[in-house]
């Protein structure tokens, strides 16, 4: 018996080639537009870096025979004459954010990985992401770009929870949020503020105007999250986290193409899900747990929204189906 991979490495496969296709394809156009010597030479490494992981996972996906993905190319998907769409700045929060998500995905698929093969590769491709965020937040704290950070006094001393009503209520007034409720609304808000942009930017280049009536939608989606959770955190005492509009450029010529932005603003759905799912698993607070279950289902819809759009424009990859066995019997 050849090489084989579980139904599970299968698809942790195809969606890490894929992914890291459209990934190459926008930080290979901003390498073209950076001019930060710095930012450069970290894009520089995270190209080659992801060039390597696409490599070695579409090796094993195709040594265990299934076809290689169509996926995404610089050639087919970008114009590189075009002009910047995001400053220095946001090019560099995008690598932080790639690489927080990488670091994730990898070790959540390496969870569900017993073949040998791709457990290395599972491994070196975390240790990957994890050297990138851990070089571009360095950067971004050595070029004053980071949020404020939040702080709160060390309790005097560990006490046990004596009453129910730490939960909260459902209305009125509710306990102060704790740290790990705090960590989950900026955490949210980070990946929020992120979407934003990206879809107030994919909002002034797509093309078909379909495509450009949905990038709206996630801005005005986005815009009203950002608001909620700036308002949670404000109410709390705690500090406004900057939003960086203007790391936007005004163009409307397009580097991208829409298919490889579409692809991008559904990562950025799926990204909010499981965010938001984080942060309702971590809850302890009543309120928190309502709006982040509204969340979750709001960016469902909008998801599956977005892949009958691309359906609809044949731009949607198949992921490997099970055989259909009642089709089988009955030819």
């Amino acid at each position: 018996m050849g090489f084989r991979i579980t139904a599970s490495e299968a698809a942790n496969l195809w969606q890490f080639i894929i992914s890291n296709q459209a990934y190459l394809c926008f930080i290979e156009h901003d390498l073209v537009k950076t001019k930060d010597e710095d930012i450069k030479t970290m894009i520089r490494s995270a190209i080659q870096d992801t060039i390597k992981i696409i490599k070695e996972a579409t090796s094993l996906y195709v040594k265990a025979n299934f076809p290689k993905p169509i996926g995404f190319s610089v050639e087919k998907d970008i114009i590189s004459e075009e002009p910047r769409v995001f400053s220095d700045q946001q090019h560099l929060f995008f690598l932080q954010m790639m690489a927080e998500y990488g670091t994730g995905a990898y070790g959540i698929a390496l969870g569900k990985t017993t073949t040998p093969q791709v457990i290395s590769f599972l491994f070196d491709s975390i240790n990957i992401s994890g050297r990138l965020y851990q070089t571009t937040t360095e950067l971004i704290e050595k070029k004053g770009f980071a949020q404020q950070p939040i702080y709160i006094p060390p309790p005097q001393h560990a006490e046990m929870i004596k009453k129910q009503s730490f939960l909260g209520k459902f209305w009125g007034e509710e306990r102060p949020v704790n740290v790990m409720e705090i960590d989950n609304l900026v955490y949210s808000l980070r990946g929020a503020i992120l979407a934003k942009n990206h879809f107030m930017a994919f909002s002034q280049l797509a093309q078909d105007p379909d495509v450009r009536d949905f990038f709206v939608r996630g801005k005005d989606i986005c815009k009203r999250r950002v608001k909620l959770l700036q308002s949670v955190l404000t109410h709390e005492d705690l500090p406004f986290q900057s939003t960086y509009e203007m790391e936007v450029t005004d163009t409307t010529d397009s580097p991208y193409s829409d298919r490889l932005m579409m692809f991008q603003a559904l990562a950025l759905a799926q990204m909010a899900v499981v965010r938001y799912g984080l942060a309702f698993s971590a809850n302890m607070r009543r309120d928190l747990a309502i709006m982040y279950s509204r969340l979750v289902s709001e960016t469902a819809i909008f998801n599956e929204d977005g892949i009958n759009l691309m359906i609809n424009r044949e731009w949607f990859e198949q992921p490997p189906l099970a055989p259909d066995r009642e089709k089988l019997a009955n030819k």
